[in-house]
């Protein structure tokens, strides 16, 4: 623990629903103005899934606080509101993704015990570096659901995991969910609707999104000669991301992974205070894994070998102007 003062961080760990509920309307919002833009002009549907795409990913990212319990105080609520609101629309599990990721958490980048680690070292394209031709060509096949069907026999095995690990009661809840928005879109006619401005972006330019967070979040990152107490600070990645990378990729403030997996308690709102505490301590500031955008995290993705060494050496060449802290660019 790097902030071990209570003071300090418990002002921190607060409840705001309101918070949350006004993220997801926002959400909602850009989603409605990017389908009635299209309506409107039928050429601004490229743009469009994008942008849609974006925003359910900013859902997922609300899941995630769900995920941690940090909606609502009462977790009855707090479930309630986070599987049928945030999850189940981005087709996802509450109940699956809960329980891998709080292992996750328990065994961050354990090649053995982390399943995310496990479940993408079988993938192809999760092997770095790569060179920059084998990036582009993996987003590519991202884009156009490639690697979707490359992937199926994976896909199936964590399906039947997920299938196994969901009590009767759970898969009942998830049946009356997808019955229901079917009967509703068969209802009002609008099934070709549904597929171009809801499953179509989840399909494509999402996959091309979850690929660059996953990326950036623990993939990648260059070792460096640290001791046992410091290797959390290296273990996920802090991006400073412009305002476009927080459109479009870090949506609520998950390019700040690092602060989260350092204290996975603090809601969304309040990464970016906590970033500035971090930021006063001197071992944070030496060796934590901040980026200055996507951008130099796919950089780093793309290096050759032997160029590893003589990046490392860079970090120190590379402060900023009045403070010690090593951000990579």
């Amino acid at each position: 623990m790097i902030l071990a003062d209570s003071t300090v961080l418990r002002p921190l760990y607060s409840y705001r629903p309101l918070r949350y509920l006004l993220a997801y309307a926002l959400d909602l919002f850009v989603i409605a103005l990017a389908i009635m833009m299209t309506l409107r002009f039928h050429g601004f549907y490229p743009l469009a899934i994008w942008i849609i795409a974006a925003r359910q990913h900013a859902i997922a990212v609300l899941m995630h606080d769900g995920t941690h319990f940090l909606i609502f105080k009462n977790r009855k609520w707090n479930d309630f509101f986070t599987r049928y609101f945030l999850t189940l629309p981005v087709f996802m599990s509450l109940h699956h993704y809960r329980s891998l990721h709080f292992a996750h958490h328990r065994h961050t980048n354990d090649p053995v015990q982390d399943p995310d680690w496990v479940r993408r070292s079988k993938l192809p394209g999760w092997e770095f570096p790569i060179t920059r031709r084998q990036m582009a060509l993996l987003f590519i096949k991202d884009f156009f659901l490639v690697t979707l069907f490359e992937t199926s026999g994976r896909l199936k095995e964590q399906v039947s995991a997920a299938e196994d690990s969901s009590s009767r009661h759970e898969k009942i809840k998830v049946a009356l969910y997808y019955g229901a928005v079917a009967m509703l879109v068969i209802h009002f006619h609008a099934v070709l609707g549904f597929f171009l401005f809801w499953v179509l972006p989840a399909l494509m330019p999402m996959k091309v999104i979850r690929r660059i967070r996953g990326i950036a979040e623990h993939h990648g990152i260059v070792p460096m000669p640290i001791a046992e107490r410091e290797k959390p600070l290296r273990a996920s990645r802090s991006v400073n991301a412009s305002w476009w990378e927080k459109i479009f990729l870090s949506p609520w403030n998950v390019n700040f992974h690092l602060e989260h997996h350092l204290y996975p308690q603090v809601p969304f709102f309040e990464l970016p205070k906590l970033n500035r505490l971090l930021l006063q301590h001197d071992d944070f500031r030496r060796t934590a894994a901040v980026y200055g955008g996507y951008g130099a995290v796919l950089r780093e993705c793309t290096l050759n070998p032997r160029d590893f060494y003589s990046h490392i050496q860079s970090f120190e060449l590379n402060h900023s102007k009045n403070s010690d802290i090593l951000i990579v660019s």
